[in-house]
């Protein structure tokens, strides 16, 4: 199985993501994904919501200003995102088995191990 790509510093990248602070923005529905995949569930597809990862990129943007420090978001790359790519998976429906191939679940895990045990402050650059 393709190895998901989730750097966003090299290749055509299937999330783009920023570990810039301890809040976490996502848009997991900017771009029409596939839900489903257990045994004898339906697959279908869950329709793009419009300006979610705009959304997301100006909350993050936003939160230096009103919370004191950078925020964290993770976005799907709508630049290189293939129509009905079967690897962009809804990440809030993903089986076991679904979650290693899944950049979106790569990411999260990024994000989990980069900021777990640090003290909030620390992405401000205090404290």
């Amino acid at each position: 199985a393709t190895q998901p790509r989730c750097s966003g510093l090299s290749g055509e990248p299937d999330v783009v993501y920023s570990l810039g602070g301890p809040v976490l923005f996502t848009a997991p529905h900017s771009l029409n994904i596939v839900r489903g995949g257990r045994d004898g569930e339906r697959r279908r597809i869950h329709k793009r919501e419009r300006y979610s990862s705009e959304l997301v990129l100006k909350l993050a943007a936003f939160s230096q200003e009103f919370l004191g420090q950078p925020a964290s978001y993770i976005i799907w790359n709508r630049m290189t995102a293939k129509k009905a790519d079967p690897r962009l998976l809804d990440p809030n429906y993903l089986t076991q088995s679904q979650s290693p191939y899944s950049p979106w679940h790569h990411a999260l895990h990024n994000f989990e191990s980069h900021w777990r045990g640090r003290p909030a402050a620390e992405g401000a650059g205090g404290a």
